[in-house]
């Protein structure tokens, strides 16, 4: 049977959603600690007061770690959303954010994470794929 152009792209677009899934799921989910493990939970934390944007969220984690930040932004259903929408848009900071966040980040907030990460894959797959390598390279150089 031959294939004509549009069943050729059809297939190859379904490969790629697939692909980018998987990709993004195997990168993602690498083994962290217990969620919430280095995290006091009967200390009281400052709230996020300012306008959600990956330099903001990124310094937080910086001065805060990530643990508070995502236990944070999870418990706020709308920032945790506009981070998601954000991480999906694939510009490289939010990915920075998404990266930083996923080793304090429990099953729930991981999946949605990875989510948003598989989505960005399809909109700027390069700047997955870097951030996937840069995460995998990490991972074996740290475990060698």
């Amino acid at each position: 049977m031959i294939c004509g152009p549009d069943n050729l792209a059809e297939g190859i677009g379904a490969v790629v959603r697939h692909l980018t899934i998987i990709v993004a799921a195997v990168a993602l989910g690498m083994a962290t600690p217990a969620f919430g493990d280095s995290l006091d939970q009967t200390e009281e934390l400052p709230k996020l007061s300012y306008a959600l944007t990956a330099d903001k969220v990124l310094k937080e984690i910086d001065r805060r770690g990530p643990a508070p930040v995502v236990w944070e932004l999870f418990d706020r259903t709308e920032r945790w959303y506009d981070l998601l929408r954000n991480v999906a848009g694939g510009d490289p900071e939010w990915l920075e954010v998404a990266a930083r966040l996923r080793p304090a980040s429990d099953a729930a907030a991981t999946e949605e994470l990875t989510d948003a990460v598989a989505e960005a894959m399809t909109i700027s797959p390069e700047r997955v794929l870097e951030m996937i390598g840069v995460v995998f390279h990490n991972n074996l150089t740290s475990s060698s």
